[in-house]
């Protein structure tokens, strides 16, 4: 393996592992903002209106499909940074494959579920607060 073959790989598992750190930015951010609306809006629950709860909500699903798009770039860039990393020789270990498997499927189950349950949240807890608020009145 000559030094040409050497610096090729160094690069292709720096842009490997900067892809990852780009993803695990983009997830906690996209957790920090999901944990943001889920405090705001249960804060402002007695009084926002039905337009601003749906508003919210609007926002915070186009939020989540960039946050899926960006995702999705990025996984197709690991994959393809892998393939390439392949070509050089590189292997994986079964115990990495399977933990990167496991993760990404992990992390999938994550997004969705806390997405449609941050969604439905915002859209639900105005209209019970609204409920409970005209049963004290």
């Amino acid at each position: 393996m000559g030094a040409d073959n050497i610096a090729v790989e160094v690069d292709i598992w720096n842009a490997w592992f900067a892809a990852f750190a780009t993803w695990d930015a983009t997830i906690n951010f996209w957790l920090t903002a999901t944990f943001a609306v889920i405090v705001a809006t249960h804060t402002l629950s007695h009084s926002i209106t039905p337009s601003l709860r749906r508003l919210l909500a609007t926002l915070y699903i186009a939020f989540c499909v960039y946050t899926l798009l960006r995702g999705t770039s990025l996984y197709l860039l690991g994959v393809q940074l892998s393939s390439e990393m392949m070509s050089q020789g590189v292997r994986f270990s079964p115990a990495t494959a399977l933990t990167n498997f496991l993760s990404n499927v992990a992390i999938i189950l994550i997004f969705v579920g806390g997405s449609i349950g941050a969604s439905r949240f915002i859209l639900t807890t105005s209209k019970s607060a609204q409920q409970e608020g005209e049963h004290h009145a």
